[in-house]
């Protein structure tokens, strides 16, 4: 299995908090919605409109989490066949509305109510943390940034940088900063895929359970009854009795009659 890829993760984590904000909103809206119209049977189709939107976004999030899991690896073709046929048989209205009774819509609509608050909390650890190390990185620029065009003088603090490193100039600080920031951003991999990693767990905690797998066919060889069927003979044998056979032919064999002279 090839190594998680930390870019990846991040990408990912991102983009789930727009895709989160969509489907809390979405759940909310038509399930609100459509309860209460479903007496009237209004409802009905507002219910299966959203339940079927939910399941379908479900199945692209475990999609990509599950080629993340993998490395980056494609989605087998069996998985996605079988994602592919979810919705069961029938017409596209019967699987449609088919939606509201299966457990899988009731796990989307779960998973969307659950994930918002999660993927709000995965998205500011995603973005502050990263975003504090790389301003610490970038110390001794933003020193001379701020010298060259507001005369301000960064790390003087009375209070803090003269208790921490008292002997230190201003920007030598800056430097000591920048250190720290390079030694933490070593560990900013790590953390993405961790988070990565508890995302993952989340949307298959909604996953739909997998199938058993269905043994394939195994052609066993024909089992021939050798009771039935004559020993096996060698070699030897069958040549004796074929010059047997034949010396028996040539003794029944009549002799042949004399030949008349030809004049």
């Amino acid at each position: 299995m090839r190594k998680r890829s930390a870019l990846t993760a991040w990408k990912l984590l991102l983009l789930a908090l727009p895709r989160g904000i969509a489907m809390f909103v979405v759940a909310v809206a038509g399930i609100c919605a459509g309860l209460p119209l479903a007496i009237v049977g209004v409802g009905i189709p507002i219910l299966a409109g959203t339940l079927s939107w939910l399941s379908k976004m479900k199945r692209e999030d475990e999609r990509r989490w599950e080629a993340w899991h993998r490395g980056g690896k494609e989605t087998p073709a069996a998985n996605r066949a079988s994602a592919a046929a979810a919705d069961g048989d029938g017409s596209a209205w019967r699987k449609w509305f088919g939606t509201i009774l299966r457990p899988e819509s009731l796990r989307a609509a779960g998973y969307a109510i659950l994930q918002f608050p999660v993927s709000i909390a995965m998205f500011v650890v995603a973005v502050a943390i990263p975003a504090t190390i790389l301003a610490l990185v970038v110390s001794p620029a933003a020193y001379k940034v701020s010298m060259f065009l507001y005369q301000f003088e960064l790390f003087n603090d009375a209070e803090v940088m003269q208790m921490l490193l008292p002997p230190l100039s201003p920007f030598e600080r800056s430097l000591v900063v920048a250190g720290i920031g390079f030694f933490l951003l070593l560990f900013v991999p790590a953390l993405l895929r961790m988070l990565g990693s508890l995302y993952d767990g989340v949307v298959d905690i909604f996953a739909e359970p997998e199938r058993p797998e269905q043994p394939q066919a195994e052609y066993a060889e024909t089992q021939y009854d050798y009771a039935d069927q004559p020993a096996q003979i060698d070699s030897a044998t069958l040549l004796a009795r074929a010059e047997a056979a034949i010396s028996r032919y040539d003794e029944s064999r009549p002799p042949a009659p004399p030949s008349s002279p030809t004049h």
